[in-house]
């Protein structure tokens, strides 16, 4: 099975419905099942090396949405397969169009056309969507009951369910 390596939060974002949307800097032709692998190194962790000593409140605030979403006060699991999706489609981010600066709609392009899709605030904050990226939709999410520990790869890779 196909398998695709997220950070956390978003993997468990994905893996509990709440993020429909996993965008991208680049684009992929595969469509059909594919596992959702959370990655062993910590978002914050790669945050720490990029900008020590340096925490915002919104991270602050952005990591306890994140577990009230989550219902989860613990750690979230790291270094497995938490989950099992449909990759749908990979569309390229086109045009965003605001109001006060904050994007509402986001214009990809679908089946040779030009599509304009209502992106919820929530949905914003949990992606980079920038023109020029890529929204891979996922559908059909299934989490698992216990998390599978493995090792990710970058890109898409081969995971094999054994």
């Amino acid at each position: 099975m196909k398998a695709l390596t997220i950070y956390q939060p978003y993997a468990s974002l994905v893996a509990v419905r709440a993020k429909r949307f996993d965008t991208h800097t680049w684009y992929t032709s595969y469509r059909g099942p594919i596992a959702i692998h959370a990655a062993k190194k910590r978002v914050e962790d790669v945050l720490d090396e990029m900008f020590p000593d340096y925490i915002t409140p919104f991270e602050v605030a952005f990591v306890s949405t994140i577990r009230v979403i989550l219902g989860q006060e613990g750690d979230l699991p790291h270094g497995a397969i938490i989950a099992k999706a449909q990759l749908v489609g990979c569309y390229k981010i086109s045009h965003i169009q605001e109001t006060a600066g904050t994007p509402i709609e986001v214009g990809y392009w679908k089946q040779g056309g030009m599509v304009w899709c209502d992106i919820s605030e929530q949905e914003q904050l949990f992606g980079n969507w920038s023109a020029g990226n890529y929204a891979w939709e996922l559908q059909n999410v299934i989490p698992l009951d216990e998390p599978i520990p493995c090792r990710g790869y970058q890109r898409i890779w081969n995971w094999d369910e054994r």
